[in-house]
């Protein structure tokens, strides 16, 4: 990340929270606040009702959503945040993802080319060297008395036979965003949030 300052009025100080606001996995907005301000910036996102971008659809397996935002801690023992907004639709799903967890997100959807393949990128040509190809992802668990509160699965199509694995939801929706394929979440976890 780079050093900025705080984009709150008259801050001077050093900014640690990097926001990143999306639509269609572009970042179309950026902001960097310190952190004191990113609590005014965190007060007002999650109060303010919001949209989310292209045609809302629904499957037996679960609901369309995609990424919104992006809150990027410069400190490695402070958790970052991830936003997944239903698309056409008002319900978001928030969640704490770690520090690596969230650089690996960001190094995917900034647009500047790498000279090998990031971890992700490489999972990706796994599957296709394999003979498979990723479908889709799901959020399909939602535990919010844990530590980790979600699960999500990667559904992998090889010879006419759908693969389907386990996967941390930070890596299902880096993954997503490699792929190029939806992020859908399971109807018993929206009934939850």
């Amino acid at each position: 990340m780079d050093s900025h300052r705080c984009d709150f009025p008259a801050c001077e100080q050093v900014a640690v929270d990097h926001v990143y606001g999306m639509r269609t996995r572009h970042i179309v907005e950026r902001s960097n606040y310190c952190a004191e301000h990113v609590q005014h910036f965190a007060a007002s996102y999650y109060a303010a009702s919001r949209v989310g971008t292209g045609p809302s659809r629904e499957s037996d397996d679960g609901v369309i959503f995609d990424i919104e935002m992006l809150l990027y801690d410069d400190r490695t023992d402070k958790p970052c945040y991830l936003s997944l907004r239903e698309a056409g639709g008002s319900r978001r799903l928030d969640c704490a993802i770690g520090f690596f967890e969230a650089a690996a997100l960001w190094w995917q959807l900034e647009p500047f080319q790498h000279p090998r393949p990031l971890t992700h990128g490489a999972m990706g040509s796994i599957i296709d060297a394999l003979g498979g190809s990723l479908e889709f992802v799901i959020i399909d668990k939602y535990f919010p008395s844990q530590a980790i509160s979600f699960e999500a699965k990667l559904y992998i199509r090889q010879m006419n036979v759908m693969r389907i694995v386990d996967v941390r939801l930070s890596d299902a929706v880096v993954l997503a965003v490699v792929c190029k394929v939806p992020i859908f979440v399971a109807h018993a976890v929206l009934g939850l949030l």
